[in-house]
């Protein structure tokens, strides 16, 4: 789940194919000293390079309803909610597998998994991508990670691995109801802004609040400022 599939991978698809390399390259370089420990593989690194605000190939979900539910709804403390609708996107992996390479399962993708990162070397920063015809995209892959983060693991984090077209996920929803009407690979669900209030409330009694989905002091921070501000939720 994710807050909205829709034009997230703009700032990623401008970039050169050179700009994306340097980018990873650079994240690597200066990112080993400050990880403990350090990430043994490029995939490792990307998934590393996504939960911390790099823009990369990836398209982050979550595996938890309830964290999708505090994405969508997240404020900063001191901001007033905007006053509009929000929105949480649930996504059918296999189904999308299944379209784009004819195989339902979710890829799951660990150091030593040889077969799966080989499938993925088509997405990755500074790779050569040997996929059918020079200039066609691979299909979205569904996948999930090794958590190598303790952002990842709080989060359940998941992915969706694109080419350069931002816009191939729109594509294939309004695609695959055009040949089969009634297939949901992305659906959307609405939350409406007089419901948000209750929600954020359900959600911090249940433990989903900014220092559980991000496990460190910035969470912790972030969440009693939020829950002692005047801000209106």
């Amino acid at each position: 789940m994710a807050p909205d599939p829709l034009g997230l991978r703009q700032a990623f698809a401008k970039q050169s194919a050179n700009d994306k390399a340097h980018l990873f390259v650079e994240f690597k370089r200066r990112g080993i000293g400050l990880v403990d420990p350090a990430p043994r593989t490029d995939w490792s690194w990307l998934y590393l390079a996504q939960h911390h605000g790099l823009p990369t190939s990836l398209l982050d979900w979550t595996e938890s309803s309830h964290i999708a539910l505090f994405f969508a709804l997240k404020r900063v403390a001191g901001q007033k909610r905007e006053r509009q609708d929000a929105c949480v996107w649930m996504l059918n992996p296999g189904e999308l597998n299944e379209r784009g390479w004819r195989f339902c399962n979710v890829v799951v993708v660990g150091d030593e998994d040889k077969e799966a990162r080989g499938l993925l070397n088509p997405y990755l920063h500074g790779k050569p991508a040997q996929w059918k015809v020079e200039g066609d995209e691979p299909p979205l892959l569904a996948i999930i990670p090794e958590h190598v983060s303790p952002r990842l693991r709080a989060q359940r984090g998941a992915f969706v691995a694109f080419g350069n077209d931002e816009d191939a996920l729109n594509q294939i929803v309004v695609d695959a109801n055009h040949d089969k009407p009634g297939t949901s690979i992305a659906r959307p669900f609405v939350i409406e802004y007089n419901a948000a209030r209750v929600i954020e409330r359900e959600l911090d009694v249940s433990g989903v609040t900014e220092s559980d989905v991000f496990p460190d002091l910035d969470g912790l921070c972030g969440e009693l400022a939020r829950r002692h501000d005047s801000g209106t939720p």
